[in-house]
C-alpha cells in the first residue's frame, strides 16, 4: 500500500465550516529514516506562526495510506469545534521524546521499548491503535486544541460530556462554587473537611507546599520537577492523601490542590485566593495517539 495521493478537499471544507483552517500535508510528520512506514501513518498537528504581535494557527493532517479512514462526524459552528474519526491498521512507528523539558528539567522516561537514544532524545517504539479513534478539536479559549476521546462521539456535545470523568462529577456534587477549567485541568472547590486537612498537614509538616510547580510533575534530581512539554504551573501546589468515599476506598491515592495563579502559555491565567482541588479531564491516549503529531492540550 503506497502513500495516499488524495488531497481530501472535503476535509478542508468541513474544517472551514467551523471557521478552522486545515492544511493537508504531502510529507509525513514522522522521520522516514526512523520509520519504515512513515508514508502510511496518519498524522495530526497544530502549527503556529508569529509575526510581531500577531499569531496564526492552523491544523495540519497527513492522511497516510489510501485505506486510512478520516471523517468529520459533527461540526459546532457556534464554538468552532468538531469531532474527527480516524481509523487505520495497526502499524509500528517510533516517537522522539526529549530528555529535557521545562527550564531544562529532566523529563520522565516514557514507557515502551527504547529503540535508540542520544544525549537529548529517546526514540520509543509505538503502535498505531487498530480501533477507531475519536478526537475533539477546534478553538478553546484563545488557541487551537486537540483532545483524544475515550469513547465514540457523534456530536460535539457528546465529546464534551465524555471528557468529564467520574471523579469530577463526584467532587462537583460536594463543591460549593463554580468549577474553573484551564485546558485539560479542572479546578473544583474543596470541602471544608479537605481545607481543614490541608491546614493540619502543613502545620504538622506532613505535607509541603511546592512553589511555582507544574501540575502533574514529580520531583526529579535536585528536587526539580520532571515534566514534558509545556506544563500548567501553579504558584503553590500541595499533595494530600486521597479522600475515602463511604465504602472506604479513595478515589485516587493522592489529591492535588493549588492556590494563587495557574499559568500556561496557551491559556488565560486563572487565579485562586484559596485552595482548589485539581482534576484532569477524561482525555485518552498519549502523544503517539496522534500518529506522529504533537500533543496539544
Amino acid at each position: 500500500m503506497g502513500k495516499s495521493t488524495v488531497s481530501r478537499p472535503n476535509l478542508v471544507a468541513q474544517f472551514a465550516k467551523a471557521g478552522l483552517v486545515l492544511k493537508i500535508r504531502s510529507e509525513p510528520f514522522l522521520n522516514r529514516r526512523m520509520n519504515r512506514d512513515a508514508d502510511l501513518i496518519f498524522g495530526l498537528d497544530i502549527r503556529r506562526a508569529t509575526g510581531g504581535v500577531s499569531r496564526k494557527e492552523w491544523f495540519e493532517i497527513f492522511p497516510g495510506a489510501e485505506d486510512n479512514v478520516i471523517q468529520v462526524r459533527n461540526v459546532d459552528n457556534d464554538i468552532q469545534q468538531l469531532v474527527l474519526l480516524v481509523s487505520e491498521p495497526e502499524r509500528k512507528f517510533t516517537e522522539a521524546v526529549a530528555k529535557y523539558g521545562w527550564r531544562g528539567s529532566a523529563t520522565v522516561k516514557p514507557r515502551g521499548k527504547v529503540v535508540s537514544e542520544d544525549a537529548k532524545t529517546w526514540w520509543i517504539e509505538r503502535k498505531t491503535p487498530s480501533e477507531k479513534r475519536y478526537f475533539l478539536l477546534g478553538v478553546d479559549e484563545r488557541q487551537l486544541f486537540v483532545a483524544r476521546l475515550n469513547r465514540p462521539a457523534t456530536t460535539v456535545k457528546e465529546a464534551h460530556d465524555s471528557l468529564r470523568n467520574t471523579s469530577l462529577t463526584l467532587a462537583e456534587g460536594k463543591a460549593p462554587g463554580k468549577t474553573v477549567r484551564q485546558g485539560e485541568w479542572f479546578f473544583v472547590w474543596p470541602t471544608e473537611a479537605e481545607k481543614t486537612a490541608i491546614t493540619a498537614a502543613v502545620k504538622a509538616c506532613r505535607a509541603s507546599i511546592l512553589k511555582k510547580w507544574p501540575i502533574g510533575a514529580e520531583p526529579g534530581a535536585g528536587g526539580k520537577p520532571r515534566v514534558a512539554g509545556n506544563p500548567h504551573t501553579a504558584d503553590e501546589l500541595i499533595r494530600m492523601p486521597g479522600t475515602p468515599l463511604e465504602h472506604g476506598f479513595p478515589v485516587r491515592t493522592t489529591e492535588t490542590y493549588v492556590r494563587g495563579s495557574v499559568r500556561h502559555r496557551d491559556h488565560a491565567t486563572v487565579k485562586f485566593g484559596d485552595w482548589r482541588k485539581v482534576l484532569r479531564n477524561n482525555e485518552a491516549g498519549t502523544p503517539s495517539s496522534l500518529g506522529g503529531g504533537s500533543w496539544i492540550d
